[in-house]
Order: structure tokens, then C-alpha cells, then sequence
């Protein structure tokens, strides 16, 4: 099961869903920019918590940017089961991986309330073509997802379940930091276990135990889906697979 569900991971995972890895990347350009590079980007709409964005299958005929509110994606593994591939942050892009099959892969839905631009794909080609800069950013990105998919995917196969909830952690870390533009020490969960868990390829159960030997080590302070950030360097020892400075092994 573990490897049609890493190649299914390997197939349909955007480089801008993972945050198994510490080094987010921003959106290609920030949405006023697009605004002020083409009309065609349409007025930023309200999505309710649970409101699907778009659907597997379903022609791509924009991209999208959150203004406000995190996103999930997921799709059908082989065996049937739902399989959560991502999480989109403000100010993220979704969509960028659909854009070669011209259809989405995956259901996107608000997990809290958001806001998000639309971004028409005949924009984005304008602005391309108007932009050299623009246009190389773009091909960058979509050029080096390729090898993000295949470096994520061997992180999933290696890691030991604390260590993926750990580099999870910094990574979310790390987002909430460049969204406030100042270091941050604590961290809001819009996803639930059961999201995290399919996620990290981890059960609930394990995942629930990771989080209470962090709580239990000093590492975390947790409540409900606000964690307090308590021993930094050791959530980062852990992360970076030093077993000494973190928690026990779940």
C-alpha cells in the first residue's frame, strides 16, 4: 500500500503543497502585481470552512491565490481511501501542477473560512508574455516542482513518524514567521489529525502520540490546535532527524 500511495504522491503533489520541508515557497508574484499586470483577474471571492474551491477532474481554466484562510487538496489513492496530498497557505498558488493536463487533480477545499483571488490561466499567459521576469519565474517553478515532488516523496519513505511531525511543525513555523514578517512562537492548526495524519502518511493514533510526547518532552505547549513553540532547538534537532535532542520515538 505504502508505495502506491508514495507514487501516487510522486504524481499529483504541487512543490507549493509541501511543508515536510522547511523552505516554503511564496506565491510566483504577489497578487496586486497580477492585478496591475492584467484585467483579467477576477474580484476576490469568500469560500465558507469545507466549501470545495475546485474539483478533480474539472478543467482548469484559472489559478488561485488565498488571500486569507488555509486550503487542503486530496484525491482517491488506489485503494479507495481519501488521501490528503497538501496544504495551501495565504498567499500560496494552487493549481500550478494541473496546468500541463489542463485538468485538476485533486479536490481543494477551504478548511476555514477564506478569501481568494482568482486568476484567470489567459492572465497569467499575458502577463508572461508582457513580463521576461514574470515568464522565467514561472517556468522556474514549474521546472523545479519536479524535483521537490521526488525529494518529498523519499522524506515521507525515510522519516520516522516524530521526525515528520517535527519538520511539519517548523515548516508551519516558518510560514506563520514569513507571513508576520517576525519570529513567531506558536502555531495555529486549521487542520485537524485525521487531515495531518493522511498527510504525513502516519496514523491518528500515532500522530496523537507524537504531539504528547512533544507536550510531555518540553517541546510543545498544546491546546486543542494552538500549539505554544517551548524548546525551538529541540523541535529542530528532531526535524533534522537528531533523535538526542527531541522527544521519545512514537
Amino acid at each position: 500500500m505504502e508505495t502506491r500511495l508514495f507514487q501516487t504522491l510522486l504524481e499529483q503533489r504541487a512543490c507549493s503543497d509541501c511543508v515536510l520541508k522547511p523552505m516554503c515557497k511564496p506565491a510566483i508574484v504577489k497578487p496586486d502585481e497580477l492585478e496591475r499586470m492584467s484585467d483579467h483577474v477576477l474580484p476576490r471571492r469568500s469560500l465558507g470552512a469545507g466549501e470545495r474551491l475546485y474539483a478533480r477532474g474539472q478543467p482548469v481554466r484559472s489559478l488561485f491565490v488565498s488571500q486569507a484562510g488555509v486550503f487542503k487538496t486530496e484525491t482517491l489513492a488506489s485503494d479507495g481511501k481519501l488521501q490528503v496530498l497538501g496544504f495551501h497557505f495565504p498567499g500560496e498558488l494552487m493549481g500550478l501542477e494541473a496546468i500541463g493536463g489542463r485538468r485538476f487533480r485533486a479536490d481543494a477545499f477551504a478548511l476555514e473560512p477564506a478569501v481568494i483571488c482568482e486568476i484567470p490561466l489567459t492572465a497569467l499567459e499575458t502577463a508572461a508574455s508582457r513580463q521576461p521576469e514574470f515568464q522565467h519565474h514561472l517556468l522556474q517553478a514549474a521546472g523545479s516542482c519536479l524535483a521537490d515532488q521526488q525529494d518529498h516523496v523519499e522524506l515521507l519513505a525515510m522519516r520516522q513518524a516524530d521526525e515528520r511531525v517535527a519538520l511539519f511543525l517548523v515548516g508551519m513555523l516558518e510560514r506563520a514567521e514569513r507571513l508576520a514578517g517576525k519570529e513567531e512562537a506558536s502555531i495555529h492548526l486549521a487542520m485537524g489529525r485525521t487531515d495531518l495524519a493522511s498527510y504525513l502518511c502516519l496514523t491518528i493514533e500515532t500522530v496523537s502520540r507524537t504531539f504528547s510526547a512533544l507536550r510531555d518532552a518540553g517541546i510543545l505547549g498544546v491546546q486543542g490546535r494552538h500549539l505554544a513553540v517551548l524548546d525551538r532547538q529541540r523541535l529542530l534537532g528532531m526535524a533534522k532527524g537528531d533523535a538526542a535532542k527531541g522527544a521519545k520515538r512514537a
